[in-house]
């Protein structure tokens, strides 16, 4: 049974699995169960043409085609398989994830006052209240790219009209976004996902936006049709809300770079990191972002991007925070200019 597997993952599972079978098959060698010698091996020899990232997911295949064949995966916490890993790290490194530019509450504020007729809804174009709409319940709704965006050739549901709406609790507004088949939680129907409404006063409130984006939309919505269309009619995409996104940046002014100076590129994954960078420079806990994100693990650490600026405070708040202990540490007579001086 393979249903628990999205078309795309299978694809994938599919070609390692092919690998190995072909070096069984080179080698005169019985595939099922997995010998740990004979892995390691194919660990060897497979990880010189592919990344040592893609070589764990091709381990994650093989053991999904054990299971396949009605054998128990046996080399969970192998340590000769651990050691083929580990060499193989030592030898060609492991890439890092791939950076995103984090659309946080502060950037996206940034970037809407470049679009025409901003802050007032029906002085706007259709695509530009769709941009803030969808922006915002993103960012703090903390959403993947593909459980908002349109993108060929996903497996994911798209999300529909009826999966976006507008709540009450306590006397607070909300959006309400159902997402279908989470991917972090496949073994569930639908997750819920809050955005609260932050008061009248925020300029990127969502259920604002909700409701000027429905509103005023110059396309039919239709219950069962997606959420979020285009003033073509199309459903919002993941190419064309990075391009629109670029360009804004591009107006505000805003440019992002890695440590050597690159330029990072907005994915479709810089919402939830901005939801991320929001919540961090909010102040809130590590327990609650991974809570709202709807992380298993602490993987959402690799959507927070810190940026120069952000070292910069950091420094100084380690000094501010020391400065005042510092004057009763005395270590023998100390001058700074002595370490510089010629005599030395």
């Amino acid at each position: 049974m393979k249903s628990h597997l999205s078309p795309s993952t299978q694809r994938g599972y599919n070609s390692a699995t092919k690998s190995y079978l072909s070096f069984c098959a080179v080698r005169d060698l019985q595939p099922w169960p997995c010998d740990p010698i004979w892995v390691c091996a194919w660990i060897t020899q497979t990880v010189m043409h592919i990344s040592v990232r893609s070589m764990k997911v091709y381990l994650a295949a093989l053991r999904s085609a054990q299971l396949d064949q009605g054998y128990a995966w046996s080399l969970a916490g192998n340590p000769q398989v651990a050691r083929a890993m580990r060499a193989a790290k030592r030898m060609y490194g492991v890439s890092g994830q791939a950076l995103k530019v984090p659309i946080s509450l502060a950037t996206l504020a940034k970037m809407c006052r470049h679009l025409p007729g901003w802050p007032v809804p029906d002085r706007m174009s259709h695509d530009d209240r769709l941009f803030v709409c969808a922006s915002s319940i993103a960012v703090l709704g903390f959403l993947r790219g593909g459980e908002f965006l349109f993108s060929p050739g996903s497996s994911r549901p798209l999300l529909r009209h009826v999966d976006v709406a507008i709540a009450e609790c306590r006397g607070s507004s909300y959006v309400s976004v159902k997402i279908q088949r989470p991917k972090a939680r496949w073994w569930i129907t639908d997750s819920e996902v809050l955005c609260f409404d932050p008061g009248p006063a925020c300029p990127l409130n969502p259920t604002t936006w909700l409701r000027c984006y429905r509103n005023f939309s110059v396309v039919p919505l239709h219950p069962n049709g997606a959420a979020f269309r285009l003033a073509s009619g199309a459903v919002l995409s993941k190419p064309w809300m990075l391009s629109r996104c670029t360009v804004l940046l591009s107006k505000a002014g805003i440019a992002v770079v890695d440590s050597v100076g690159h330029p990072v590129p907005v994915r479709a994954s810089s919402w939830r990191a901005g939801g991320v960078q929001s919540a961090k420079e909010a102040g809130v806990s590590d327990a609650l972002i991974q809570a709202m994100g709807r992380w298993a693990s602490v993987a959402w650490f690799n959507y927070h991007f810190s940026t120069q600026q952000d070292i910069q405070r950091a420094a100084h708040s380690m000094w501010a925070a020391n400065a005042g202990s510092s004057s009763s540490l005395v270590v023998g007579s100390f001058s700074p200019s002595a370490i510089f001086s010629d005599s030395v």
